[in-house]
């Protein structure tokens, strides 16, 4: 478990399932490579999925960021190598999302931190982060986190910036 403290903290997960608990002030979740989190599947047709082995991240807010370190050059408007597509976000309240190079998808739902489950739902208090850790532009693997209480937020990957991800 990470406790990060009332100001502006920088916080890394490791590999494997951790806890994150963000605080109060501005804080950067860096995800640093593939294998922090558990592996998901596009066009998932489950209306839930275990969450057993994934990141689990409390108390982001509007003006915190995700930096997905493996894209190191500039974020652009269309897939290329190491570069997050800033205009691929994708918010829906649907598991069977569309594979996509170099992209996120923010699906809204219900975690369960009983049944270590994520249930898709569009009314949904939570979500799951789903990104996209091979940066290579002609091929994709993604990892997802469970972000609780995020389900109002909106999150953006930002043109110019090296896997930064706006939250707002």
């Amino acid at each position: 478990t990470i406790n990060s403290g009332t100001g502006n903290d920088n916080v890394n997960g490791g590999a494997g399932a951790d806890i994150i608990n963000v605080g109060g002030g501005t804080n950067i979740l860096t995800i640093s490579a593939a294998t922090n989190s558990a592996t998901v599947t596009a066009a998932n047709a489950a209306t839930s999925i275990s969450t057993a082995s994934m990141d689990k991240i409390t108390g982001l807010a509007a003006g915190d960021d995700i930096v997905l370190s493996i894209y190191a050059g500039a974020s652009n408007n269309t897939p290329a190598d190491t570069k997050l597509d800033a205009d691929a976000a994708n918010a829906t309240n649907d598991l069977t999302f569309t594979a996509a190079n170099n992209t996120i998808f923010k699906v809204r739902g219900d975690y369960s931190s009983t049944a270590e489950t994520f249930t898709e739902s569009g009314t949904g208090a939570d979500s799951l982060f789903i990104y996209d850790t091979d940066s290579d532009a002609a091929t994709h693997a993604y990892e997802a986190v469970v972000l609780i209480g995020a389900a109002a937020l909106t999150f953006t990957a930002t043109s110019g910036k090296n896997g930064v991800i706006d939250i707002t």
